[in-house]
């Protein structure tokens, strides 16, 4: 799988993009890659390359995240526990 990093998004849709992905009780990364295969999806596949990027970019702008933000919030040692597969 390739990683696709995208730079200068605005702080506002940033802002905008974590409560969205907060309300659906996911990360930044995952509700970014929901609205990629979405916009992929409605376009039965026929976007190039450059066309999904221009969407992107004109969805999130031209603003990356800063070197001290995470795009997988940090988990709740608390609440982890093992696996039980019985």
């Amino acid at each position: 799988m390739k990683t696709l990093v995208i730079h200068d998004i605005p702080t506002d849709q940033l802002e905008k993009l974590k409560s969205v992905a907060q309300a659906n009780h996911r990360s930044v990364e995952t509700q970014v890659r929901l609205i990629i295969e979405d916009a992929v999806a409605k376009n039965d596949h026929s976007l190039t390359s450059a066309e999904l990027f221009a969407k992107c970019h004109a969805l999130l702008g031209d603003r990356g995240l800063e070197a001290n933000e995470e795009l997988v919030p940090p988990r709740e040692k608390d609440n982890m526990r093992p696996v039980n597969f019985d």
